[in-house]
């Protein structure tokens, strides 16, 4: 396994690849037959040069600011769009969808990529790589790259919460289960390409997106629901436990780093003014987007007022976070994740 141990000496990463939902599509969905998209005002109106990208925020994905810092580029470009260049490929791209899930039955839903769909266009990539750069170089940035996986929300709010097309087939239990094998799976896969440096991130508070507050609040007082976030806790220790067995039984000569975002933004929600944070969060519980209840994508549109200080929101629309919010988590994952998969 020559190969498999000799990326733990080489201390930088070559290239980053994200595979998941809205949380790192970096517009993938301009491109399909879909109505979850975000390639309209006002989304993006904090990216550089106020361009609505695809991506469901108002400016950059965590993803886009892991890459910068890893002087890799700027932001990481979606697998899909035409002008992508077998150049680009080389120091990665982003194959997520926004809608996705790790439940085939989640992006069929909304007629996006699903994550089988996703690693066929990583292979589809990969030839490409290795017709620009042969097949030796392309092994070593496979093996030296980060493939970072930030999906599982949608399932849960698609076919548990929101719709329960899944309550009749599984427990909450035996669904994470089921969604976490499927990862494993996903993993493997690429593993088998030459990957070894895998990022899994956990689920957030389910429960404290604006929508199901929205949802789910039985009084007047906005309030998390309890039970989702729990569900969202028990979730995160199993893949917590899975990405520690991955590394250590199973993929030799891997690195799977935990990314854990569910702790940084409960700290966001319910103590928006912790010091050591310093975020001067003034709404945890609303989007910045229109009401801030229940609007997003095609419902937060050009025609949607939008809040006159974003800084203050930790949401941007009623279920993803804002720029803010995902500029601070990329910071937890270049102080946490990036530390783990290089071996340090």
């Amino acid at each position: 396994m020559a190969a498999a141990s000799s990326s733990n000496n080489i201390n930088y990463i070559t290239a980053v690849f994200g595979f998941g939902d809205s949380t790192i599509d970096a517009g993938n969905n301009n491109y399909l037959a879909t109505d979850t998209r975000s390639d309209h005002p006002p989304y993006g109106v904090d990216f550089p040069f106020h361009i609505p990208t695809g991506r469901f925020s108002n400016g950059k994905l965590p993803i886009d600011f892991i890459v910068s810092s890893l002087a890799l580029k700027e932001s990481l470009p979606p697998y899909l769009d035409p002008r992508l260049t077998d150049e680009d490929l080389l120091t990665g791209a982003s194959f997520g969808s926004a809608g996705s899930g790790l439940d085939p039955l989640t992006a069929q839903s909304s007629n996006v990529l699903n994550i089988s769909t996703q690693l066929d266009l990583f292979d589809r990539a990969l030839r490409r790589i290795k017709g620009l750069v042969g097949d030796r170089r392309a092994s070593f940035i496979v093996e030296n790259a980060l493939f970072f996986f930030s999906i599982g929300s949608n399932d849960l709010l698609f076919n548990f919460y929101d719709s329960p097309a899944r309550t009749s087939e599984f427990t909450i239990s035996g669904y994470q289960d089921y969604l976490l094998q499927n990862l494993e799976a996903a993993i493997q896969r690429l593993y088998n390409r030459g990957g070894r440096r895998f990022v899994v991130t956990s689920l957030s508070p389910i429960g404290c997106l604006p929508l199901e507050v929205t949802l789910f609040s039985n009084t007047s007082q906005r309030m998390c629901v309890q039970q989702q976030n729990n569900d969202s806790i028990a979730y995160n220790v199993k893949l917590q436990l899975l990405a520690s067995r991955l590394e250590t039984q199973v993929l030799q000569g891997s690195k799977v780093a935990y990314y854990n975002v569910y702790n940084p933004m409960e700290d966001f929600i319910y103590n928006p003014n912790k010091v050591i944070l310093l975020s001067g969060f003034k709404q945890t519980l609303k989007g910045c987007c229109g009401t801030g209840l229940v609007e997003v994508g095609s419902t937060c549109n050009v025609t949607t007022p939008i809040c006159s200080d974003r800084s203050e929101y930790v949401f941007w629309d009623a279920v993803h976070p804002s720029l803010k919010t995902y500029r601070y988590l990329a910071e937890v994952a270049i102080l946490t994740v990036i530390s783990h998969v290089l071996g340090h």
